[in-house]
């Protein structure tokens, strides 16, 4: 069974940013990606590694752009898009692929995440 750590309040994230965690001694990038009306009530939360692959910038000092991108390559309206503070290579926030090249082989570690009771959890595997 996995096991969850509480990395914050659901409201130390306002939407639209990403914050850095330790999670099971990795480093996370925690993203609140809003709701249908762009704000924090009904988002999600997701959890990728803080280190881009291209060159180890920590992608929680990045920015969210609306929608995202599949492993197909096709847009996804309801994701979002982290953006590297370095380079600007993308990233799909839920998914973690690159979405410059969707179907590569470029991506970033994703981890399960959950809200319980007001606060964001996340899963890093052993």
């Amino acid at each position: 069974m996995p096991l969850f750590e509480d990395v914050c309040a659901t409201d130390e994230i306002p939407p639209n940013e990403l914050r850095a965690f330790e999670v099971n001694g990795v480093f996370v990038a925690v993203a609140h990606l809003p709701g249908p009306d762009g704000e924090a009530e009904g988002g999600t939360f997701t959890a990728m590694e803080d280190s881009c692959p291209h060159a180890g910038a920590p992608l929680s000092d990045g920015h969210l752009e609306p929608g995202g991108c599949g492993a197909d390559g096709e847009p996804d309206a309801g994701g979002a898009t982290v953006v590297c503070p370095l380079h600007a290579w993308r990233f799909d926030c839920r998914t973690g692929h690159w979405c410059d090249a969707p179907k590569g082989k470029v991506r970033v570690e994703t981890y399960e995440t959950k809200v319980e009771n007001g606060r964001v959890l996340v899963c890093v595997p052993d």
